[in-house]
Parts: structure tokens; C-alpha cells; sequence
């Protein structure tokens, strides 16, 4: 099965928490690890930014990623913000019924 993990941050827990679970009410992910709390140093419109960000990974499928877009692009807060879509494959079949049953929509 084709796995999608696609990496991202929120400004912090409460907006990353909320966007989480609206993509898990939505059948777009089976699951969601909040992997920590840190700071981002870059360069926004020319001038040097700190900011404290939440870092999270998402897991699905590749034909959710769109829709898993769309949303990013209606709820995120960032002008720009981060989704980096990483492919994998996952050979554990347990794992990917597990995540068929879970995308499946009641």
C-alpha cells in the first residue's frame, strides 16, 4: 500500500490539536503525531524572523492528498505554510487494513 507521511507546523498545540482532528472527522488521515514543540529561525518578506511553532506528522494515502491540501489551504493560519508530502510504502498488511478501515467513511 502507498503511504503518504506529510510533515508540517502550526504556530502552536490548540490550532495543530484543532486541524488534527477536523482531518480525522473527514476520513483524510488515520492518524496524527504531534512530534514536539521548537523554534523556527527564516527570513519572511526580507526580514529575519523567531517564531515557536508545533511540528506534527500526518499519516494517509496518496489519493487524500488534495483534499488534504484544500483544507491546509481554507483552515491553515500561515500565508505560507508548511506540508511537505513524503511517499512510502508500508508492508505490514495489519497496519494497512488498519488504515483502508479507518479512511473509509461510515
Amino acid at each position: 500500500m502507498n503511504l503518504d507521511l506529510f510533515y508540517t507546523a502550526f504556530p502552536d498545540r490548540k490550532i495543530a490539536e484543532k486541524m488534527i482532528e477536523e482531518l480525522l472527522k473527514r476520513h483524510l488521515i488515520t492518524c496524527a503525531h504531534i512530534i514536539g514543540e521548537g523554534t523556527s529561525f527564516y527570513v519572511w518578506k526580507g526580514a529575519f524572523e523567531k517564531s515557536a511553532e508545533v511540528y506534527c506528522l500526518l499519516k494517509t494515502i496518496a489519493a487524500n492528498k488534495d483534499q488534504i491540501f484544500s483544507y491546509f489551504c481554507e483552515e491553515h493560519p500561515y500565508e505560507a505554510f508548511p506540508l511537505i508530502r513524503i511517499s512510502a510504502e508500508s508492508f505490514h498488511e495489519p497496519y494497512n487494513q488498519w488504515m483502508i478501515h479507518s479512511l473509509k467513511k461510515s
